[in-house]
C-alpha cells in the first residue's frame, strides 16, 4: 500500500498498519541560510553569443605581453640616433623581440635625452673595456706597479683593483661627424657645388690625398681637414697631418665628394689672389670657360715655369673641383691674379691665336719669331677660347699677335696651346 506523508512529498509502501502511520525523519534542505533567511549573491551573467553550450560563460582576457609601464616611446625622434637622421621612426610595442630593435642606439624613456660625452665612461664601459670598441690598439700588459697593486701589497694596504696600462696608437680615432646635416658637411658641398658660395666665403675644396699633400708641402694651411675614419695611417705615408683633422664616416665623406670613386680627405683653403700679375713670363686666360682646360694651363704654366696666372673675364673658376683637380696641385705654387685686359699684364703682350684660318693681323708672325726680340724683358702671353678665341679689342690692344703652326686640324685646344706656347717661350729664355 503506498501512503502519503506530509509536505515533502515523499511516498512509502507499508508493510503492516503500523508502519502506514508512522512518521518519516525529513531531510535538511540543501541550502541551509536560505532558511536562515539570507540571500545568497547574485551570479552576473554575460550575455553569449546565440547558441552553443558556451552561452553566458565567463569572459576571459589575455594578459598583456609585457608590462604596460616597460611599454618604450612611440616615436624615436631623429635627434636623439647616432646614425644619420631622415625622419623619427615609429617604434614597435616590443623591440626586444624584433630584429635590429636598437639600432642606431634609440632612445627609451629610461635613457638620456642625449648621448653621454666620449671620453666619460659609463658602468658598461669600466666592466667591458673601452679600448676594443673604439678600435684603440693595446700594447703590453700590467706595469711592475699595477701587479703589485693587483696583488694587493701596494702601500701595505690589501687591494683587489685590477689595472692594465694602455698604450694607445691613436690610428684609429672615434668618428666626429656622422649626419649630413652637420654644418661643416653641408658647407663642404656648398663649396662644391656653387661658385657663388665660393665667391661669397673666399673657401675652396681640395679633394684627396694628392691636392692636400701639395697644399700642405706648397705652406698652406688648412681651414678645415675631413679625414675618412680608418685611413690615417695612409695619409700619414703622403706626408698629411693630421693634427687638428676632424674624423669623418667614410660614406658620408664619399656623399659629400664630388668625385664618383670617394675621396679619404678633403682640405677646405682660403683663397689667395696677388694685387697684380707678376713677371717676366705670365699667362692670361681670357674666356676660357672649361674648368678643365683652365686647370691643365696652370698646370702647364706651373711646370714650364710661368711666373703668374692672370684670370681674365669669363674664365671658368679657377678653385672649382675640376680646375682644382686638372691643375693636379699646381693652384698651390703659382700665384693667381685678376686682370681685365693687356694693360693690366707685365711686359710685352702676346695675343696668341688658336684656329686655323682665323684672321689675324697684318703683323702676325708665327709664335717662334714674335718672340725673337723679346728675349730681355719679361712676356705676357693672351689665350682664349678653342670656339671663340680672343675679342677683338683685346687683340688689337696686345702688342703683338702670333699663332701657331696647325695643320689639318681645325683648331687647337686652349690648354693645349697654352702648353705649346709657354714651352717656346721657355726655349727661347
Amino acid at each position: 500500500m503506498l501512503t502519503h506523508r506530509g509536505p515533502s512529498d515523499s511516498w512509502e509502501r507499508a508493510s503492516d498498519s503500523r508502519q502506514a502511520l508512522r512518521p518519516r525523519a525529513q531531510e535538511a534542505p540543501c541550502h541551509a541560510r536560505a532558511v536562515e533567511g539570507v540571500r545568497r549573491p547574485r551570479e552576473q551573467h554575460v550575455q553569449g553569443g546565440e547558441g552553443g553550450p558556451a552561452q553566458g560563460g565567463r569572459l576571459r582576457l589575455p594578459r598583456p605581453a609585457q608590462p604596460q609601464a616597460r611599454l618604450p616611446q612611440a616615436v624615436d625622434h631623429a635627434h636623439q640616433r647616432r646614425r644619420a637622421p631622415q625622419r623619427p621612426d615609429l617604434r614597435p610595442a616590443h623591440p626586444r623581440a624584433v630584429a635590429g630593435g636598437r639600432r642606431g642606439r634609440s632612445q627609451e624613456p629610461r635613457r638620456p635625452g642625449r648621448d653621454r660625452r666620449r671620453d666619460v665612461l659609463g658602468d658598461r664601459d669600466r666592466r667591458q673595456g673601452r679600448a676594443g670598441r673604439q678600435g684603440l690598439i693595446v700594447v703590453g700588459g700590467r706595469s711592475a706597479a699595477a701587479q703589485q697593486e693587483f696583488e694587493g701589497v701596494r702601500n701595505g694596504r690589501p687591494s683587489c683593483v685590477w689595472t692594465t696600462d694602455l698604450v694607445v696608437l691613436g690610428e684609429n680615432r672615434p668618428v666626429d661627424i656622422s649626419s649630413p646635416s652637420n654644418p661643416r658637411i653641408k658647407q663642404v658641398r656648398a663649396l662644391l657645388d656653387r661658385r657663388r658660395e665660393r665667391a661669397r666665403s673666399g673657401l675652396f675644396v681640395a679633394e684627396g690625398e694628392d691636392l692636400v699633400a701639395a697644399a700642405a708641402a706648397a705652406g698652406w694651411v688648412a681651414e678645415d681637414l675631413l679625414v675618412a675614419a680608418g685611413s690615417e695611417p695612409e695619409l700619414r705615408e703622403h706626408g698629411i697631418d693630421l693634427a687638428g683633422a676632424t674624423i669623418v664616416a667614410p660614406a658620408l665623406l664619399a656623399s659629400a665628394s664630388s668625385l664618383g670613386s670617394g675621396t679619404r680627405v678633403l682640405g677646405v683653403y682660403r683663397q689667395r689672389f696677388a694685387d697684380a700679375a707678376a713677371g717676366p713670363r705670365c699667362l692670361h686666360l681670357h674666356g676660357v670657360r672649361d674648368p678643365g682646360n683652365v686647370g691643365t694651363a696652370i698646370r702647364a704654366a706651373h711646370a714650364l715655369g710661368a711666373s703668374s696666372i692672370a684670370i681674365g673675364p669669363g674664365t671658368a673658376d679657377p678653385h672649382g673641383p675640376k680646375a682644382v683637380r686638372a691643375s693636379m696641385g699646381s693652384l698651390f705654387a703659382l700665384p693667381l691674379a685678376r686682370a681685365d685686359g693687356p694693360a693690366e699684364l707685365p711686359g710685352l703682350t702676346v695675343a696668341l691665336a688658336l684656329r686655323s684660318g682665323e684672321v689675324l693681323r697684318a703683323d702676325a708672325a708665327w709664335l717662334a719669331p714674335a718672340l725673337a726680340d723679346a728675349s730681355g724683358g719679361g712676356v705676357s702671353l693672351l689665350i682664349g677660347a678653342e670656339r671663340d678665341g680672343l675679342p677683338d679689342d683685346v687683340v688689337a690692344a696686345c702688342d703683338r699677335v702670333a699663332h701657331l703652326p696647325i695643320g689639318g686640324a681645325e683648331s687647337l685646344n686652349a690648354a693645349m696651346a697654352a702648353t705649346v706656347a709657354l714651352y717656346e717661350l721657355a726655349r727661347e729664355r
